[in-house]
């Protein structure tokens, strides 16, 4: 009788194992591609969605309309944390504050880079996005901060 439960078990675990296997192989890793959020015309992006505490965070607006649009600032964004499952505001970039109007012409793209810094100290490890405002629409973007390569 255990000979006949082993005969049964023993395939059963190998064809699991390997079905686990692939299915882990086939799946890019978490921050392998950028996501991007496109919305009347204007696509928004982060190079990945999972970064160590020593990266940089690199976002950017891309213009696909006809026309030029516009930003708020030159810096027409800030970072939010999530805490106690709601969003709080962990930095504003200094130049967010400037009530410069900034245009983007058709095609036109730009980029920001953030380091992780804000006023005191450094972020810690957590659920974070950044919050886009660009052409009266408002965007969200994503990311999770790690301690290390080791905490993916």
């Amino acid at each position: 009788m255990k000979l006949l439960q082993l005969k049964t078990i023993v395939p059963l675990l190998v064809v699991g194992s390997l079905l686990g296997w692939i299915l882990v192989t086939s799946l890019p890793p978490r921050n392998s591609t950028p996501t991007t959020i496109t919305k009347n015309g204007i696509t928004v992006g982060i190079e990945k969605t999972r970064y160590t505490k020593v990266e940089n965070i690199t976002f950017w607006v891309e213009n696909n309309r006809n026309n030029k649009i516009f930003l708020r600032s030159p810096c027409p964004w800030h970072i939010e944390h999530k805490k106690d499952d709601k969003w709080e505001v962990s930095y504003y970039p200094g130049c967010a504050a400037l009530t410069v109007v900034v245009y983007l012409p058709p095609g036109g793209t730009k980029t920001w880079t953030w380091d992780q810094h804000r006023y005191p100290g450094r972020i810690d490890p957590g659920d974070y996005r950044v919050v886009l405002y660009v052409a009266r629409e408002r965007f969200y973007l994503p990311f999770e901060i790690v301690w290390s390569e080791s905490s993916y």
